[in-house]
């Protein structure tokens, strides 16, 4: 049963839409369990070193915003 989840888990991260949808449910349980100031500082620690700009806090919202996938 527990390899039937992962393969199912597996195929559906073909999906951007699913791929979407599990981050935000996984970031929520982060913040819920009171871990929103870590998950902030590990997103913007990766994008930093990624030289990612994209999304770099709500001072930029202004600008256009690429799809990471």
């Amino acid at each position: 049963m527990f390899t039937s989840q992962i393969l199912k888990h597996a195929i559906r991260n073909v999906s951007s839409r699913y791929i979407d949808r599990f981050e935000f449910k996984t970031d929520s349980i982060c913040i819920a369990h009171g871990l929103g100031y870590q998950l902030l500082a590990w997103s913007s620690f990766v994008r930093q070193k990624m030289h990612r700009e994209n999304w770099d806090g709500a001072n930029y919202v202004h600008q256009p915003m690429e799809r990471e996938r």
